[in-house]
């Protein structure tokens, strides 16, 4: 059969999709060349895969059949590229390190640079991951070292924790819950100086939030869990009107007045000032959380021992974000 893998591929984004419109926009195509591979695959496997005439678009019973042998083979190439990966990197050597946006963004690269001041011919790659990709990766070697404040990871790999963070809520400054709360608000300057952290400032009631918009990460994550539990705790659901995957994402659009969201206290600084939006500490046992940094069990080579002692040394337990 001669089908080609960025095909298959095609057809699989039309088949979650359901449409040759948001298909082609997945795939960076434009819709006439979504259309002709479709038609292409179509007649290499002589049947259709779509059914054209309902909408939206739907797989004929063969489509079904060869849409999941499709998704067999791009989990089989997938799985194969992570495989490959795996190899040559052990006969390059080097360090590569998973994590989310914010660590490759903010705190890896200072503590990358550093490290390498003393080891400049060692090759260390980031990959910006989630914590799905972190679990597959870490299980399959493409990455040494992750951090996540995912307690969730694989069973062969081990986790310490380095970091301990806050969470606050971002909120954006026209919102008339703001005037009640005058007094427990908090100026990025205060956030920058970590007045959150003393044990005498205000905290906010959460249930002041009930009915306002909220910016949360997508089903799973983390810090979706944290905001659901600190709402329902305050006698509420909240109003959900994106879901994202970074939450540096949710804060940018917190600044623009989409919603509130949860973030953590080292973003507002790591991000640059902004008189676009205020925060609360809230006092729940949800708004602390430790970031673990994990490795797959099994005792670590001369390399990724070095880089380990280096970061307990330089003090990453501490929070290096702030000044």
């Amino acid at each position: 059969m001669n089908v080609e893998l960025k095909d298959m591929n095609c057809i699989l984004a039309v088949s979650e999709e359901r449409s040759f419109s948001r298909a082609a926009e997945k795939c960076f195509l434009t819709q006439p060349a979504v259309s002709r591979i479709v038609r292409r695959v179509e007649d290499a496997v002589g049947t259709p895969i779509f059914d054209r005439s309902t909408s939206p678009l739907t797989l004929t019973p063969d489509g079904e059949v060869l849409v999941g042998y499709f998704k067999k083979i791009s989990e089989i190439c997938g799985e194969m590229a992570e495989y490959t990966e795996t190899i040559r990197r052990k006969k390059t050597g080097g360090l590569t390190i998973g994590a989310p946006s914010f660590f490759c963004t903010y705190l890896l690269p200072r503590l990358i640079a550093e490290y390498r001041l003393k080891n400049p011919e060692l090759p260390i790659r980031l990959i910006e991951t989630n914590d799905d990709d972190l679990r597959r990766f870490l299980s399959s070697g493409i990455v040494d070292f992750g951090f996540s404040v995912e307690t969730g990871m694989p069973p062969q790999c081990g986790g310490i924790p380095v970091m301990r963070e806050h969470l606050l809520l971002a909120v954006p400054k026209d919102l008339p819950v703001n005037e009640a709360l005058a007094g427990c608000a908090l100026s990025w300057d205060d956030v920058a100086l970590g007045r959150y952290l003393s044990g005498n400032c205000p905290a906010a009631d959460m249930a002041a939030f009930s009915g306002e918009k909220f910016l949360m990460l997508k089903r799973g994550n983390d810090t979706s869990r944290r905001v659901m539990k600190l709402c329902r705790d305050a006698g509420f659901d909240p109003v959900i009107v994106m879901e994202l995957d970074q939450m540096l994402s949710s804060y940018y659009l917190a600044e623009t007045g989409a919603g509130i969201a949860l973030v953590r206290a080292a973003i507002p600084q790591a991000a640059g000032r902004t008189g676009r939006l205020v925060f609360y500490r809230i006092n729940h046992p949800d708004t602390e959380r430790d970031v673990y940094l994990y490795h797959k069990k099994g005792g670590l080579n001369q390399i990724q021992r070095s880089f380990f002692e280096y970061l307990r040394e330089s003090g990453v337990k501490r929070d290096v974000l702030r000044t």
